[in-house]
């Protein structure tokens, strides 16, 4: 249209904006201007090109920013900038300002696709590797890309040499199923902090706390190992803050929000578990329902465009990834595929579930090939002729054995046979087994006992290996499964597995426990870190059986398991259940003993207050001390911890903030590696004078006259093309500051 365009249509805070940037409210050219409706559509400017969104709070994002809520003040609002039209870099306040230089960045930040920097307002200062002196801003502009008009402080703490900067944090660079995880990761609210940090190669998140490396077209996070271009979370596993072990899975082996599902009897509740929404199945050996969710997978773990195949043959069970931790069926399945594993039917066991099984008691035995549970005296065996009309014959404690031969004659029947290679001895009689003939250490009617058939299996306590708990040589099973074996007068120890001229003392300190000798399979308590003791105390030699309500390698700790195993109270604590999840008072140990504190009450008191009101209730954990004297109140004064604990007690811990000694001891070469360098090249370029006398290293100032409207082109899409020639050519002059920008 003919004339000058006039914006008095425009919302007042759109008007605040575009005072800043005076080009953008150009009123005509050559007398013409765009007339764009401002009062029913979001875009402005002498060509309609200004895209703008009011937010509830008044404020204004351009250039198809959107608004998100503050998740710091919810009342109000930040415009996301990564997420700009056209995957145009913007920045500031509203995202107003565009990309003025393109910088190389050779120091390993997550800042792009390409490593590219750019800066708004200012120019590039070549040889920097620090974002904090990259951009030389123009005088009145501050911040990394100079994207702000007032000088912001940025306070957010950043781990793993992380650098703080003000606005959104963008996640535009990584595998597109991380675009969505990542920022939930940092918000659970879907909102938005306005500081976050640059992260070093290596690492990710907000504050830089989540490991990641590269993976073919996707990354791997927390310290996941890529094989194949493929992330292996099968190995992976971590502690979070309560002591539990922390499970990975997933195209990145992401950490994930799950639900526990009921697992059967004697299995590890841990391994039965939905993930993204999915909703435990009827059955424990299913997948879980993935419906109305964007995943699929036996646990939903995949997004449906990166699903992967679970292949391995189950036959009428279902096939699962990563390696099943607890397993008492572990006898029958002798496979060592650790990328996937089946779960079965009940009724079914084996590496494939291919093998017919009966369960006795709760996992006391099991029974084979169609063997019948028969109990006697307590004890639990199998009745293996129940099956003698069927097509094979099976004999042996499970019936495991099946019939490698028949006995033929006259009055031969598939009742009589050997199995394990043996051979008949003799012509049957009518009705009768003539016996067999047996090898390779078997014995037996049907050769279906070994030399150490004396062993008779013992009760276990729940949650551990049913096969850990045995008798042999004789010897009676304990009244409680933690006691040793009663044996008769020619055999000792705990097993009674030693002659009595020959015996062997185990001497491994267990409290109230008994010691064995051999290493424990596996326990419920396997993965409660806080149980855990030093290496040097551990072996392989001996373990302890422990007595109800005791755990530990010594038999050392009093714990209690809350629910199925949601939660463990320590050191005389107690189980608090509220909504379906489980807490620990350990208040209720304070009078009688060491005070205790921590969400398992897991750290003993290291030192008390003091003071009128001193009592076992206020003390503090984990080397902290107290703010103050204890008034005649009783009230307790509260702590001032160290080492990255935190709460009343110092009983809080964050995993973020804790590196292990050798990433520490690394930290420390690369930090001392950074200062050698950063002097060389300090010198070198102290000899080639100051930057503003060099060949237009530095691109700055270049006036830009504000009647001129600059509209940034899609550097994000083209700089990847242009970036070498560029950066690289050393005959650069002030005119290269322009080539980005586009007049018109």
């Amino acid at each position: 249209m003919k004339g000058s365009k006039d914006y008095n249509d425009l919302p007042t805070s759109m008007l605040e904006v575009m005072d800043r940037i005076p080009n953008f409210k150009q009123t005509s050219y050559d007398g013409m201007y765009c007339e764009c409706n401002e009062s029913h559509l979001t875009v402005t400017g002498l060509n309609c090109d200004i895209m703008y969104e009011v937010c509830p709070d008044n404020s204004v994002c351009l250039h198809g920013a959107p608004c998100v809520q503050n998740a710091e003040d919810p009342s109000n609002y930040i415009c996301d900038c990564p997420k700009s039209s056209n995957n145009v870099k913007f920045g500031g306040n509203s995202c107003e300002y565009g990309v003025t230089d393109w910088c190389r960045m050779d120091s390993g930040y997550d800042v792009s696709n390409s490593g590219a920097w750019f800066c708004s307002n200012g120019a590039c200062h070549d040889g920097i590797l620090d974002p904090t002196e990259k951009c030389i801003c123009q005088e009145g502009y501050y911040g990394l890309h100079c994207e702000f008009k007032e000088e912001k402080s940025c306070s957010l703490e950043c781990f793993n040499d992380g650098v703080c900067k003000n606005g959104a944090k963008d996640y535009s660079h990584m595998s597109s199923s991380l675009q969505e995880f990542l920022p939930s990761q940092d918000s659970e609210t879907n909102q938005l902090y306005d500081t976050h940090c640059l992260c070093r190669e290596g690492y990710t998140g907000r504050t830089c706390e989540t490991e990641i490396t590269k993976c073919g077209v996707d990354h791997c996070l927390n310290g996941a190992e890529c094989q194949n271009e493929s992330c292996d979370c099968a190995i992976l596993e971590k502690e979070d803050t309560d002591g539990k072990v922390v499970k990975f899975t997933g195209n990145s082996c992401i950490k994930e929000e799950r639900i526990t599902c009921p697992a059967p009897e004697g299995f590890n509740p841990e391994d039965f578990y939905c993930i993204n929404g999915g909703k435990c199945p009827d059955n424990a050996h299913e997948p879980c329902d993935c419906s109305g969710s964007e995943y699929s997978g036996p646990r939903c773990e995949f997004i449906f465009e990166n699903a992967k195949e679970c292949d391995l043959e189950c036959n009428n069970g279902t096939c699962f990834f990563g390696e099943l931790s607890m397993n008492p069926f572990d006898n029958f399945a002798g496979g060592d595929n650790s990328e996937m594993h089946c779960k079965c039917p009940e009724g079914y066991a084996g590496d494939h579930c291919e093998t017919t099984i009966v369960v006795c008691g709760t996992n006391e035995r099991h029974c084979f090939n169609g063997g019948e549970c028969v109990k006697e005296n307590d004890l639990w065996t199998c009745d293996c002729t129940s099956n003698f009309t069927a097509v094979s014959k099976d004999a042996g404690k499970s019936c495991q054995y099946e019939a490698a031969t028949y006995c033929a004659d006259p009055g031969d029947s598939k009742h009589s046979f050997c199995t394990n290679n043996g051979e008949c001895k003799s012509v049957i009689e009518e009705g009768g087994h003539p016996g067999c003939d047996c090898f390779n250490g078997f014995s037996g009617n049907f050769c279906e006992k070994t030399i150490d058939e004396s062993t008779i299996s013992c009760p276990g306590l729940k949650g551990f290996n049913p096969n850990d708990f045995f008798c042999t040589n004789g010897g009676q099973c304990p009244e409680n499964p933690y006691e040793p074996c009663d044996c008769g007068s020619e055999y000792s120890g705990p097993r009674c597995e030693f002659p009595v001229e020959s015996p062997k003392e185990c001497d491994l300190e267990c409290n109230n426990g008994t010691c064995f000798f051999g290493g424990i399979s596996y326990s419920p308590y396997d993965n409660i870190s806080d149980l855990k003791v030093e290496a040097e105390d551990k072996t392989e030699e001996m373990h302890c059986k422990c007595p109800q309500g005791y755990a530990g390698d010594h038999c050392e700790t009093e714990i209690v398991l809350c629910g199925e195993r949601e939660h463990h109270c320590l050191n005389g604590g107690e189980c608090v259940q509220d909504n379906d999840q489980y807490t620990c008072d350990c208040a209720v140990s304070w009078s009688t003993q060491t005070s205790h504190a921590g969400k398992s009450c897991q750290y003993e008191a290291t030192s008390y207050c003091e003071g009128p009101g001193e009592g076992k209730h206020s003390f503090c954990t984990n080397n902290g001390v107290c703010k103050s004297t204890i008034l005649s109140s009783g009230a307790h004064p509260g702590c001032e911890c160290v080492n990255g604990f935190f709460g009343d007690f110092c009983e809080k811990s964050s995993s973020k903030n804790v590196l292990g000694i050798a990433s520490k001891v690394f930290l420390g070469f690369i930090l001392s590696l950074f200062a050698v360098l950063t002097i060389f090249f300090s010198v070198s370029y102290a000899r080639r004078g100051s930057y503003k006398k060099t060949r237009g290293h530095v691109r700055f100032p270049v006036e830009i006259p504000q009647e001129v409207h600059v509209r940034p082109r899609n550097l994000d899409e083209e700089h990847e093309r242009h970036f070498s020639e560029t950066l690289d050519d050393d005959n650069d002059n002030d005119e290269e500051t322009m080539q980005n920008v586009e007049i018109i």
